[in-house]
């Protein structure tokens, strides 16, 4: 069996993290919001949303929260209880096990290597991994395992479709 996991709110819980790094951010750049600072969509379509039209302050922006991020917040995500073993153990049973996440790879890898997780998964997809595609479903879909079952895990609406554009069967958590 082939079990792949999206990061943010299924394995770590990162929602502070995020949020604090994105205010940081957008202070920063002297940005104001009244909107609220969703965890899971991609990093420039959560900049968009808060900044708008502005390319040149999209891009401070974007800049300014992966400095914070990875710097100094990416390391205090941590694992949901009780989800260290669940990996150990489909490990320990011989299953496929994938990471499929929008978040870029440098804090990913920073995140697993600060949790200990680094050795659970076969493969680890990011977004800033183009050549699986650039979308959450066409990554699934290139590290479809053939002749077996391909599950996705996950957290949001978004992930759901991304495990039904790739065939995956989808559990939500």
């Amino acid at each position: 069996m082939h079990i792949s996991f999206d990061l943010d709110g299924t394995i770590i819980d990162s929602l502070d993290s995020v949020k604090n790094s994105f205010r940081i951010a957008l202070e920063i750049n002297q940005v104001e919001t009244k909107k609220e600072i969703l965890v899971g969509p991609p990093l420039d379509s959560l900049v968009s949303t808060h900044v708008g039209d502005n390319a040149h302050l999209r891009m401070l922006v974007r800049n300014s929260f992966i400095k914070e991020y990875d710097e100094n917040f990416a390391i205090t995500a941590h694992l949901y209880s009780g989800i260290e073993c669940v990996l150990r153990s489909l490990v320990k049973n011989n299953n496929v096990i994938s990471l499929v996440t929008n978040k870029r790879k440098v804090p990913t890898y920073k995140i697993l290597k600060q949790l200990n997780l680094i050795d659970i998964f076969d493969i680890v997809i990011c977004s800033d991994e183009y050549e699986y595609g650039s979308s959450k479903s066409e990554r699934l879909l290139n590290i479809r395992v053939k002749d077996t079952e391909n599950i996705y895990i996950g957290d949001t609406q978004a992930d759901f479709i991304a495990a039904a554009k790739a065939n995956y069967k989808f559990l939500g958590v």
